[in-house]
């Protein structure tokens, strides 16, 4: 009956590594491929039977390898989990982005490091909405300089004849004697002097 319950555990933790959409592996010490879920092995164009017993440097992904090695020592060495970016090549010769959780696998007893499992996560498309976020800032940043010189510009362009404008005004309106005509010539006056102030204050 243990025997039984046991094959039906391993069983039932067989299929939810396999219908899990991460990429799910794990690898010993010489970084050969003990076992891994349907997804990995599917990135790599092989059947999960077909990919145990190889190394990175058999699959797609070869020319990663080398860096790929050198996380899984690292993490085999310091004995703590690691959260990595990786690119790799597909079976498809398609490059995608993972966010990988590398770690270190212990023997029964846990006391010897006996090789290294992984996590990984296609996050290519996030990847690819957060560089268009970020050029789409830069747009922005870009829009709002371009319209802060302008209205720079404009205030320079209009400060001086407005400048002139009033003064001019201000000239004629204390000279006239039409009491009407100054009381017009007053709130040009006035409204050239609020456009100078504008001018001056932004």
């Amino acid at each position: 009956m243990n025997d039984k319950r046991q094959k039906d555990a391993d069983q039932c933790l067989a299929n939810i590594l396999a219908a899990m959409p991460e990429h799910i592996y794990w690898k010993d010490k010489n970084g050969v491929i003990l076992g891994c879920n349907n997804e990995q092995a599917k990135s790599a164009g092989l059947s999960i039977f077909e990919i145990i017993g190889k190394t990175d440097y058999e699959m797609p992904w070869k020319d990663r390898a080398d860096a790929l090695r050198v996380i899984d020592q690292e993490v085999m060495t310091s004995r703590k989990t690691v959260l990595v970016e990786e690119i790799s090549k597909l079976s498809d010769g398609e490059e995608r982005i993972f966010l990988s959780r590398k770690v270190p696998l212990y023997d029964y007893e846990h006391i010897e490091v006996i090789g290294v499992a992984g996590i990984s996560i296609d996050i290519t498309e996030r990847k690819a909405m957060e560089e268009e976020l970020r050029k789409a800032k830069e747009r922005a940043e870009a829009a709002n300089r371009a319209k802060t010189e302008f209205v720079q510009n404009m205030q320079h362009d209009i400060r001086t004849p407005c400048a002139g404008l009033w003064g001019v005004l201000d000239i004629i309106a204390q000279t006239e004697p039409n009491a009407e005509r100054r009381e017009t010539l007053d709130m040009a006056v006035a409204a050239s002097k609020r456009l100078l102030d504008l001018c001056n204050d932004a």
